[in-house]
């Protein structure tokens, strides 16, 4: 609507009788601001106009949620997982121990108690090393995933930028010119609609991202 409404109708007429309608240029702001899967749903047969533009789109998203998945259901996470059970079982035991301990009058017993205690305490600082090289090695990974996702992101949307922008500059050109043929219908002015088939029509459309 906006395209078919620009300009005034007396300034239109102007251009056309004066043969500068071909100079009109129109710039397409944040045409990159868009979020690919909108595009993709929407724009499908213009991303389709180019050979292998829509299949490289679909191959991308598919990276990007496989490495997405990859990051949620990564060995790491699942064997940290593991670890953190066993550190419980250890922890209760240990508190357990010392409970025993506490309240057993039998020096033998103790003493049994107390080499198992240290022996538990012992598997405990174990795990919990183990715990913390598995935090920061998953971490490690989550990063390379997240800057490998990231990196698909960037061509993903610099293609549906592209999808978006071809769409926006052809519905700009064909909104516009139905606005002038309305103006020009309006008036039933055959000086006009002559003057306006003669001209190369091929206005432009400059779609940029500020």
């Amino acid at each position: 609507k906006t395209a078919r409404d620009l300009l005034g109708e007396q300034f239109k007429r102007r251009l056309l009788m004066d043969g500068q309608y071909c100079n009109v240029r129109f710039i397409c702001t944040q045409c990159d601001d868009c979020e690919p899967s909108e595009v993709m749903t929407d724009h499908e047969d213009v991303a389709k106009e180019v050979e292998g533009r829509w299949e490289r789109m679909n191959e991308l998203r598919d990276q990007i949620l496989k490495l997405e998945n990859q990051e949620t259901e990564s060995s790491i996470s699942i064997e940290l997982e593991d670890l953190r059970t066993e550190m419980i079982e250890v922890t209760q035991d240990v508190q357990d121990l010392e409970t025993q301990i506490a309240s057993s009058d039998s020096p033998e017993e103790v003493a049994e108690l107390k080499a198992l205690l240290k022996e538990k305490k012992t598997t405990m600082s174990s795990k919990s090393d183990k715990r913390d090289c598995l935090v920061k090695e998953g971490k490690n990974e989550c990063e390379d995933l997240q800057r490998e996702a990231q990196d698909l992101q960037k061509t993903l949307r610099s293609l549906a930028a592209t999808v978006r922008s071809e769409y926006s500059a052809r519905c700009i050109k064909d909104d516009f010119m139905a606005g002038w043929k309305e103006t020009i219908g309006e008036k039933g002015d055959s000086n006009v609609a002559s003057s306006s088939l003669s001209l190369n029509l091929g206005f432009s459309v400059h779609c940029v991202s500020a």
